[in-house]
């Protein structure tokens, strides 16, 4: 009889074997036939849940970026929490995440940096994730001004910098050693703090 296998869940494990192989040889050092033996299959049977490592890696970053969407859908539509709050509990979310995941940030940086000079889609689709959650801000920042909970700004331009202290944060907190990334966090919550009326 033979084995029934869960596709989805089988694509989830494939993703997360190939995070590593992309850090351990970096991006365009891996080649499918890398992953196949990581995971423990033949190329051939890869093939079954992917085409190509560029594939591989779209998965990848559409599947984080709709968990962190997943995970402020909830707190962006609690009307009981002020926009102030909001924005420092997305945050939190968004270090914490990245903290729990340094190697696939780590690879999206250095490919977003290589890739931009080439003309490939992957840039696109850091772009789309990036600006979703530039979109989040900018909706709290929009809610917080309209109900006088946040200062006069310039809401896309704070939202860009909200994204950018958060990016910031979560590649300074992977490299440095001598400070704790719960102190860090404190930091980031003053900073933030700074946005109320």
């Amino acid at each position: 009889m033979p084995k029934i296998v869960d596709f989805d869940k089988k694509k989830q494990e494939i993703m997360e074997e190939s995070i590593d192989v992309f850090v351990q040889k970096g991006y365009y050092g891996t080649k499918l036939s890398d992953i196949s033996d990581r995971c423990g299959m033949g190329r051939t049977t890869l093939y079954q849940y992917f085409k190509n490592k560029d594939e591989i890696f779209e998965f990848a970053i559409k599947n984080i970026s709709s968990r962190l969407e997943d995970d402020c859908k909830n707190i962006i539509d609690d009307d009981s929490i002020s926009a102030v709050d909001k924005i420092n509990m997305i945050v939190e979310i968004l270090t914490r995440r990245g903290e729990k995941e340094k190697n696939m940030i780590i690879i999206m940086i250095d490919l977003w940096l290589m890739l931009k000079r080439k003309n490939n889609t992957i840039p696109g689709k850091l772009n789309e994730h990036v600006s979703k959650l530039r979109r989040i801000f900018n909706q709290l920042l929009e809610e917080g001004v309209a109900k006088k909970q946040i200062r006069q700004v310039n809401i896309q331009s704070m939202a860009f910098a909200l994204y950018a202290l958060v990016e910031s944060f979560i590649l300074q907190t992977t490299f440095a050693g001598n400070i704790t990334f719960e102190e860090s966090l404190k930091s980031l919550r003053i900073l933030i703090d700074g946005l109320r009326l």
